[in-house]
């Protein structure tokens, strides 16, 4: 189901969930009501793709009513704010995955393979540019990130090789990180090897997956 007050944007998300690859039913709800009245209903929903600015105020017993109703129901937020606070708030309640409105369809489709698959993916904006590192710390413990795997991860990588790292991140091809990081086409694709080589994979979904994962307080 997905869940947003604009008809153009539940469009295009329609669109993009077809990369998924999978046979889908998908429906449409344009209020946070019309999602509480469909999981009372006998029919499973196995993901709803929630628009942030229709929760204005969250309640944890909103999101337990859902899992009581639908035990596997996986939902993903995506937000225009690109908060910490707000990102943390959402995995407290439960939620599966915090997508930035900004991401590319190639990442929104890689990370609702992960949620689907049992995995919980945060948006990288939403941890970069949260508000202060102080602010990170104070979370509470089942939101926290697990800066330490995160670490673990990034620090067998170059300077230069974490700076490609964050625009694969945000879903950037090649091209895009040429421009973006002023390299030649072969130096990008030298760093990916290295990139891929030290995060133990070898597809950019896969170390996608992989810095996710570590940064996720909800590992499967």
């Amino acid at each position: 189901m997905i869940v947003d007050e604009t008809a153009l944007i539940r469009e295009g998300l329609k669109t993009t969930l077809k990369l998924l690859g999978r046979s889908l039913q998908v429906e449409e709800a344009e209020c946070w009501e019309r999602v509480a009245a469909r999981c009372q209903e006998a029919s499973h929903l196995d993901l709803i793709l929630l628009d942030e600015d229709l929760l204005p105020s969250w309640s944890a017993d909103d999101f337990a009513t859902l899992r009581r109703r639908q035990p596997e129901l996986k939902i993903v937020m995506v937000s225009n704010r690109e908060s910490g606070s707000s990102m943390r708030e959402a995995l407290r309640h439960g939620v599966n995955g915090y997508l930035s409105k900004k991401v590319s369809s190639r990442l929104l489709t890689s990370a609702l393979q992960l949620v689907l698959d049992g995995g919980t993916y945060v948006s990288p904006d939403a941890i970069f540019m949260a508000e202060s590192a102080a602010d990170l710390r104070r979370a509470a413990a089942p939101a926290a990130l697990h800066v330490g795997q995160r670490n673990e991860l990034t620090s067998r990588l170059t300077a230069r090789q974490q700076e490609v790292l964050a625009q694969l991140m945000k879903g950037n091809s090649n091209k895009l990180i040429c421009r973006e990081l002023g390299m030649a086409m072969g130096t990008v694709k030298s760093h990916l090897a290295a990139i891929f080589s030290a995060l133990q994979v070898s597809s950019r979904t896969a170390a996608i997956a992989a810095v996710t994962q570590a940064r996720s307080p909800h590992r499967t």
